[in-house]
Parts: structure tokens; sequence; C-alpha cells
């Protein structure tokens, strides 16, 4: 019956979660994590002041440099949630 929902979060809720798990146990997962995710806020801060319009704010989200990020993060991400990725945690 709900199979078409989707559940979406902010990335900052997101990256809470992998923040908490890396000062937990230095999870080295989580900090790779972290570091893909800092590489988006940094672009995030070119674009603001770089002065762009938000056409061209839209267009460099979009862009190749964000693209290989979202692609890193993905995979990482997809192997954990992966079978040959052992379970972690408690």
């Amino acid at each position: 019956m709900y199979s078409s929902i989707e559940h979406l979060c902010c990335l900052a809720h997101a990256r809470a979660k992998f923040k908490y798990a890396f000062e937990q146990s230095e999870d080295k997962d989580a900090e790779y994590i972290l570091r893909c995710m800092g590489e988006l806020y940094n672009l995030e801060r070119e674009y603001e002041t770089g002065l762009l319009t938000p056409e061209q704010i839209k267009d460099c989200r979009q862009g190749l440099r964000t693209k290989e990020i979202l692609i890193r993060l993905r995979g990482k991400v997809d192997f954990l949630l992966s079978d040959a990725h052992p379970p972690t945690g408690g």
C-alpha cells in the first residue's frame, strides 16, 4: 500500500548521524561519508561567495564536480548496505 512513498531527509540530518557514528567509534566508513558531504558543502560555499545567479548555481549543482562526489557517496552507501559488507554496531 505504501510502496510509492519515498522517505527523504536533508543532508544536514543525514550528516549528523554519520558524525555521531564517527565520534562514537572513529568508523572509517562514516569518516569517508563525512568527507564527501564536506566536499558538497564546500562547493555550496563556493557558489554562494562566487556571486552567481540562481541559474548558474543550479547549473553548478548539476555539474560534473557535484556528480562525481555524489557518485562516490552513493557507491559507499550502496556498499555499506550490501551483503558484502559485514554488519556493524549493535
